[in-house]
């Protein structure tokens, strides 16, 4: 059934409106490819480029991908690269896909970063742990957040209790039941001192601080304003 799924879906992009040769003669995707509960992958043409041998596969990224196969008694990750070649030994119990240099591995009951040449980076191990992204990756140590940059140096030693996502440069940040910001270059643009906090829209961010409604411009400026005030009040004006 996933063969004829794999078919169906080449299919569609053969037929589609990018089947103009200035596009496929750009187009080096791999398709996954799946043949007896076996994975591989295959070019736009249906051509298997890597034969399916691998008990499970990720998507290429940064030119490797995380494959899953049987070693000695036990089965492992490791990456291979588009030639189907082993890059990085397969010695993982998980391993993410690549992102910005960087893979997620986890081994020994641990996670960690690894670069392209299967080299740990930093000598820290975590609880868990995200992707990087504009730098830095958010890591758990024992119940607590912090960020490491791309030498697996701690930026931020794990103090949070929540980390969001980075929304207009900034990130949100929870620590001891209070709310703060951290900017892409890996500052407090204001520590943790807002009861509530919202992501930043228009160059400000609404948030609470000691029960006053008000809004945080980018250079951590506090300016009480009633925004819910501010936001209803055009709607009686109609």
């Amino acid at each position: 059934m996933k063969v004829w799924l794999t078919v169906i879906f080449i299919f569609i992009i053969l037929t589609s409106g990018y089947t103009k040769k200035s596009y496929w003669k750009n187009n080096d995707t791999l398709y996954p490819l799946e043949k007896n509960q076996k994975w591989g992958f295959m070019d736009y043409t249906g051509k298997v480029v890597i034969e399916p041998i691998y008990m499970a596969a990720k998507s290429f990224s940064n030119g490797l991908c995380a494959v899953r196969l049987k070693t000695e008694k036990r089965y492992h990750w490791g990456y291979i690269n588009r030639n189907g070649k082993m890059s990085i030994t397969p010695e993982y119990d998980i391993a993410h896909t690549f992102h910005n240099g960087a893979a997620i591995v986890f081994k020994k009951g641990a996670y960690h970063f690894i670069n392209k040449e299967g080299l740990q980076i930093g000598n820290h191990t975590f609880n868990d742990a995200r992707d990087f992204d504009r730098g830095f990756a958010v890591v758990a140590v024992n119940g607590k957040w912090g960020f490491i940059n791309f030498e697996g140096e701690f930026v931020f030693e794990p103090q949070f209790d929540i980390v969001k996502e980075f929304h207009n440069g900034f990130i949100r940040v929870k620590r001891n039941h209070y709310w703060g910001f951290i900017t892409e270059k890996g500052k407090f643009l204001t520590k943790p001192k807002f009861s509530k906090v919202y992501d930043f829209k228009n160059k400000k961010a609404r948030v609470f601080f000691r029960g006053v409604k008000g809004y945080l411009d980018q250079n951590g400026k506090f300016e009480e304003c009633d925004w819910i005030k501010a936001l209803v009040k055009p709607l009686f004006r109609r």
